[in-house]
């Protein structure tokens, strides 16, 4: 694969969509047992009755594990997911390694088995030969405290060791994305520099306003307000080659956040544009949860499920109820009668982009702004990757030049130039300058 660096500022390039979502709606037809089952069916009734096992439950009750899960025992469900993101001319590919931190595989009780995730995560991904892989580290989710040294070790440790599960694995740069805390971005930029010196492209969720999504752990009310430039002055000062930026916001909005981010720092951007659930109608209100409407095995079919309060809804009462409603569209799996409006044009969803092709406006607004990296992200499919990569092919990375940045004194204009390790160094001096530690990394 191609090294990624050699890009930077360069043409603009598309970031495939979280496989995740298309996982789940393919997951009630990879399991081994339905697979068996399904043989010899010759009719759509055949083929419901085989699914008769099949739940969908809530979003905060939905397992956090499956991906993990199904890279240790089917990791070629991944296949088909990542050959269609090629297909459509994603360059860069994200490997599915977003929770191999060590707090959140204990959560799922897989943390000996991180070795072998981190492994089997970049071997699928690079099966389909991208341009370039990426390797995805979201939140630890450990409580933070920015006043304790403690808790910002401990913080820095979970992705300094996430980090280390990929040693001598081939890949092109890690993706720190999802990120609503500057702290937490800072902890998990200085993780990565203590053990590597590989790219690194950081993000951070956003609303229209451009303040950042803070939320304490396990509530979902804001409780810091961080501006996108304060993200993206740590992403400039601790390492990170690309600053980039997830909203929902429309379209001219995320331009204006694109401009915001290439005013505060001479990096490369990325900017991501989340596709909600068409049930999730105000924007900026917040991110749903990706995982709302995954499909779940009920292999047992018994009361565990009733018992833990959860909602539960067979794919027979879904398809049934689909059908019988003739303003339902059944190739929106993600429109839901409670989200129609007046809208004319969209009937069934507000969502800010709620066809595959409305990002391709989007697009080329946010090259326009000086966007490098292109990604839709949230409950997009490959179809809006393919947008994307219309949109901006064959385009370059419109924005000031180095010698300009240097001029205004732009946080990054400093890096430009320096060999690899006069770079590495210094982002070692400032690691451990912001830990009040002495001497070498």
């Amino acid at each position: 694969m191609a090294d990624i660096q050699l890009r930077f500022g360069k043409d603009v390039l598309v970031i495939g969509t979280p496989v995740q979502e298309q996982l789940a709606n393919i997951a009630a037809f990879t399991d081994a047992e339905l697979a068996e089952d399904a043989e010899g069916v010759e009719s759509a009734a055949d083929a419901l009755e085989n699914l008769a096992g099949v739940t969908f439950v809530d979003a905060a009750e939905a397992p956090a594990f499956d991906v993990e899960l199904a890279l240790l025992l089917e990791p070629e469900v991944f296949e088909d997911a990542y050959r269609l993101e090629k297909a459509v001319g994603a360059q860069c590919l994200v490997a599915p390694t977003a929770n191999l931190t060590p707090a959140r595989l204990a959560h799922v009780g897989m943390q000996r088995s991180a070795e072998q995730l981190a492994r089997t995560a970049v071997e699928v991904t690079a099966a389909h030969a991208p341009e370039h892989l990426l390797v995805e580290l979201a939140p630890c989710g450990l409580p933070l405290d920015a006043a304790s040294k403690a808790s910002l070790l401990e913080n820095r440790a979970q992705y300094e060791r996430a980090a280390r599960l990929f040693d001598g694995l081939t890949f092109d740069a890690f993706f720190l994305n999802g990120f609503t805390s500057v702290t937490d971005l800072k902890c998990a930029l200085m993780g990565i520099r203590k053990v590597t010196d590989a790219p690194v492209l950081a993000s951070v969720d956003v609303d229209a306003d451009g303040m950042l999504r803070s939320m304490e752990p396990g509530s979902h009310a804001p409780v810091v307000r961080e501006r996108l430039e304060d993200a993206v002055a740590v992403m400039a000062e601790y390492g990170a080659q690309v600053a980039g930026f997830c909203t929902d916001a429309p379209p001219e909005a995320a331009a204006s956040l694109a401009e915001r981010v290439t005013g505060a720092a001479f990096l490369p951007v990325l900017a991501q544009l989340f596709v909600r659930p068409c049930g999730s109608n105000a924007q900026g209100a917040g991110f749903p949860d990706v995982q709302k409407g995954r499909p779940k095995l009920d292999r047992a079919r018994g009361d565990a499920d009733v018992q833990k309060g959860r909602p539960k809804l067979h794919i027979e009462e879904i398809i049934q109820r689909a059908s019988s409603d003739p303003m339902c569209n059944l190739e929106r799996p993600f429109c839901t009668s409670d989200s129609r409006t007046s809208n004319l044009e969209r009937p069934f969803c507000t969502s800010t982009f709620a066809r595959p092709d409305d990002p391709f406006d989007a697009a080329e607004m946010l090259v326009g702004a000086g966007v490098q990296f292109v990604r839709a992200a949230g409950c997009a499919t490959p179809a809006y990757t393919g947008a994307l990569a219309a949109a901006v092919a064959g385009r370059s990375v419109v924005g000031a030049t180095a010698q300009t940045a240097a001029d205004e004194g732009l946080p990054g204009s400093a890096a430009l130039g320096m060999e690899p390790g006069q770079l590495a160094e210094r982002l070692r001096a400032s690691v451990n300058e912001a830990l009040g530690i002495g001497g070498g990394a």
